[in-house]
C-alpha cells in the first residue's frame, strides 16, 4: 500500500507492506487459554527519496523533536497484531493493527508501539503512537538523529 499526501508543499510518502498469511483476532473467542494472532515481520514501513524524507521530517515537527539529520533505513519491520477486522479483507474494509517494533528488548531505547490502521476503501490510514515516550524511539528507527 502506497502511502502520499503533501504537506507544505512537499510530497511525503512511505509504503506499507502487509504479509499476506495474517490472520483475524476474534477477541469473543479468547477464554484465557489462547493468545492472540502475532505476526512477526506481519507489517514492513519502506521509506524512499524525498517523500520518505520529507514523512520522517513531517513527523519530526508534528511531534515536536527537532532532528539533526535523516538516514532512510531501507525498511521497518514490526510485530503486527490485528485489533479489528479480518486482515484477508484488507481491500475492501478499515483495519486496526498494533505493532510493535524491536519487541524482543521492551524495555530497550528503540522500543515502541503503534496503531496503524487502514482504510483501504476510503484512502485513509491513521499512524498513531501508543505513548508520547516512544516519539523518539519512532523517529530514530526512521533515520532521524537528533542534537
Amino acid at each position: 500500500m502506497d502511502v502520499a499526501a503533501i504537506y507544505d508543499n512537499q510530497p511525503i510518502g512511505f509504503r506499507l507492506v502487509f504479509a499476506s498469511n495474517m490472520k483475524e483476532n476474534r477477541f469473543e473467542n479468547l477464554n484465557g487459554n489462547g493468545g492472540l494472532f502475532a505476526k512477526t515481520n506481519g507489517i514492513e514501513l519502506q521509506l524512499n527519496g524525498q517523500p520518505g524524507q520529507n514523512f520522517v521530517r513531517f513527523l519530526s515537527s508534528a511531534y515536536g523533536i527537532p532532528s539533526e539529520s535523516i538516514s532512510l533505513p531501507a525498511s521497518v519491520s514490526f510485530t503486527a497484531v490485528p485489533l479489528e477486522g479480518d486482515p484477508q479483507q484488507i481491500a475492501s474494509a478499515p483495519l486496526k493493527f498494533k505493532v510493535f517494533h524491536r519487541d524482543d528488548e521492551p524495555e530497550g531505547a528503540d522500543y515502541f508501539e503503534l496503531h496503524i490502521d487502514p482504510d483501504l476503501p476510503h484512502g485513509i490510514i491513521h499512524f498513531n503512537e501508543k505513548d508520547p515516550d516512544y516519539r523518539k524511539p519512532i523517529l530514530r528507527s526512521l533515520g532521524a538523529s537528533f542534537p
